[in-house]
């Protein structure tokens, strides 16, 4: 990889242990400078708005703001900072709602060490990273969502029973019967193969969730 000058990286993590050994990483590489490493988002936000660096590499669930959130922010203040999920989490909806908010990247921390000056270089080409086996994870997750086709009154229902209403409660928001509203929900399991409420309402909190 051709750079005339370091790329600037800032790593966030709560493990302290974990950033130190990113940090000796990173830092071996002649291409790449660590510029700040924190232990929480309020912290990662501060010092991308302060210094802009070519690429944060996030943990996912930090104290105060989450990794979410800092992409968030980075992708609605418009900063050039293009953002690598470093996390413990497989649960492949949570890697899909990180890409989705603008990650380019995500890597578990079990695979960081052997792939992350990888990923970091093709991120910086503008292009996205992920291992085969998660891309291949991915993917079929993506084609199984198409495939569930939820209706826009089977989407209300699902934010409603989210939130703890029953039935007859959501029957009355959404001026609708009972009887609609248990056809709803039966039909809503069916397309996301859940066998109960709280199967409705974790896959609800996971399409949304702030981690």
């Amino acid at each position: 990889m051709n750079i005339t000058e370091k790329k600037r990286i800032l790593i966030a993590d709560d493990h302290q242990i974990f950033r130190q050994g990113l940090r000796t990483l990173i830092e071996q590489s002649e291409n790449f400078e660590v510029i700040s490493d924190v232990a929480d988002g309020e912290a990662a936000w501060s010092a991308i708005k302060k210094n802009t660096p070519d690429i944060a590499v996030l943990d996912i669930t930090m104290p105060i703001l989450s990794g979410f959130d800092v992409v968030t922010r980075i992708q609605k203040y418009k900063l050039s900072t293009k953002v690598i999920f470093l996390s413990m989490h497989n649960d492949i909806k949570i890697i899909d709602r990180g890409l989705s908010l603008g990650a380019f990247a995500y890597l578990r921390k079990d695979e960081a060490f052997d792939s992350l000056i990888k990923a970091m270089e093709m991120v910086l080409r503008g292009k996205s990273y992920l291992s085969a086996e998660l891309e291949t994870q991915l993917s079929e997750y993506q084609l199984s969502r198409v495939n569930f086709n939820l209706t826009k009154r089977e989407q209300e229902t699902l934010s409603f029973i989210a939130k703890g209403l029953t039935n007859k409660e959501i029957a009355e928001v959404m001026c609708l019967s009972v009887k609609t509203i248990d056809n709803h929900r039966t039909n809503l399991m069916g397309k996301l193969d859940v066998r109960n409420t709280a199967g409705l309402v974790r896959y609800a909190l996971l399409e949304t969730m702030d981690v």
